[in-house]
């Protein structure tokens, strides 16, 4: 999988942005906004984790397990 995210990824900046200054920015803005995305995951996993469970029903809470 990652090695098709890098191919697609070439295959923009080869044939689609060929000669656009602004490519490299936009592609790094993007990773940057990932890396920043995963960060904040990690600050508030406990939290996300305890939301995403409260919107499952009951009988699928059963089968999670108890801790971590």
């Amino acid at each position: 999988m990652v090695f098709g995210v890098f191919a697609y990824i070439t295959h923009l900046a080869d044939e689609l942005f060929a000669g656009s200054v602004l490519f490299p920015f936009v592609l790094s803005a993007a990773g940057l906004a990932i890396y920043a995305l995963g960060i904040l995951y990690a600050k508030n996993r406990p939290r996300l984790e305890r939301a995403a469970q409260r919107l499952l029903p009951e009988n699928a809470r059963r089968f999670l397990p108890n801790t971590r």
